[in-house]
């Protein structure tokens, strides 16, 4: 997958890693697990830094730790046949998880508390 944003930067979403590129070098921004961006839906960057995947079991962030990205995972109360297919982040910094099949999630990004 490619996309651009706003700032003119290409995203890159390959099956090993999420790239950048300002149009002359190409800069990896994360690594994926194996298989990880076949699940993935959407991504988002938060006002905090994180970045927000779609998971198979709900969604995951990456934060910049010491030792580069490091991923946590939010798992949903998803039933079997339900799939994440979308993330928005709105004003107060709130994290919206919409789903084919068990609606909408909110996730408090300060303390991860998941509201359905």
């Amino acid at each position: 997958q490619m996309a651009a944003d706003a700032e003119a930067n290409i995203w890159l979403l390959q099956n090993t890693s999420l790239k950048r590129t300002i149009g002359e070098q190409v800069e990896t921004v994360i690594t994926l697990e194996p298989g990880e961006a076949e699940s993935v839906h959407d991504l988002i960057v938060s006002k905090t830094g994180r970045y927000w995947v779609t998971t198979k079991s709900g969604v995951a962030f990456y934060e910049n730790g010491a030792k580069g990205f490091v991923k946590r995972n939010i798992t949903l109360p998803l039933h079997q046949n339900s799939e994440v297919t979308c993330l928005h982040e709105d004003a107060d910094g709130m994290i919206w998880v919409g789903t084919m099949g068990d609606g909408i999630f909110m996730i408090n990004e300060s303390n991860g508390q998941v509201q359905h």
